[in-house]
Parts: structure tokens; sequence; C-alpha cells
């Protein structure tokens, strides 16, 4: 078996290795190992949680109907044309939309906080002031939150 060469403890160190050497030999090592345990189990403690958060994310369906009409032509009248014009408005997130044989469904999604009630009433005045963009034999949009 060959024999290692013993370490020499005489070797001159780094950066690194003084700045080891300093916090193993100092007494003060220990109290700021306890001080960092006691800031963060104080952190633990006081740090407010909830267990089933109540977030509330505006959302609206609208759906709008618009009789003997296919899913494509439903989703290129009406659907695409909604979502972008829904877009529009200030606070919207996101908007999605489906289409179905006569009636189509865009979901508009409200950033989180948004007030529900304005949100409507921004979307409803959007909706109602672009009316005469809807394509013809569309009946009355239902909105439902």
């Amino acid at each position: 078996m060959a024999q290692q060469p013993a370490e020499q403890p005489d070797a001159p160190l780094n950066s690194a290795g003084k700045l080891a050497a300093t916090f193993i030999h100092s007494k003060i090592t220990a109290m700021m190992m306890f001080a960092i345990v006691l800031a963060g189990v104080m952190a633990l403690l006081l740090t407010p949680r909830e267990y089933n958060p109540q977030i509330i994310v505006p959302a609206v369906n609208i759906i709008v109907p618009k009789p003997g009409a296919t899913p494509i032509e439903v989703s290129n009248m009406v659907v695409k044309p909604l979502e972008a014009l829904m877009n529009s408005l200030s606070g919207v997130e996101h908007t999605f939309g489906y289409a179905t044989n006569d009636a189509g469904v865009v979901t508009v999604q409200f950033k989180v906080g948004e007030n529900q009630e304005e949100s409507l009433v921004k979307l409803y005045s959007q909706l109602m002031h672009n009316r005469d963009r809807m394509p013809p034999d569309t009946l009355e949009p239902l909105i439902r939150p």
C-alpha cells in the first residue's frame, strides 16, 4: 500500500481559507448561527398565511345566440371579433371563446383584484356601444358573471 503524503499545516491559505479559519476559531460564530436560526423561526411564526386564500378573479361569460349558423360561421363572425373587442378593455387579462351550433361563448377574465361590478359595467358598455358591429340575425347577447 502506498502512503499518502502528510498534509502540510503550514501551507499558505488563500482568501477563502483565511475567512474560514477566522470563523472556525471565532467565538462569535455560534452567536451568529443562533441569531440566524432565531430570525428564521420568528419569520415563520409571524408571517401571516391563509390555507385557503380567497382570491377573486372577476370573469364573465358572454353568450351570443346566432340561430342557424354552423360553428365555423359563429367562430369567424361572432367569437373572434368579440374576443378582439373585449381584449381592448382595460383590466382584461385573458379572453377565450368557443363556438357551437347556433351560439358562441366568449369568456372574459379580468385581472385579479379588479372590482367585479365596475368590470361588468365596462364590459356591458363596450358590448352595447359596438352592438351595430354584430352580424345580422344575432340575438341579444347574454352576460353571465
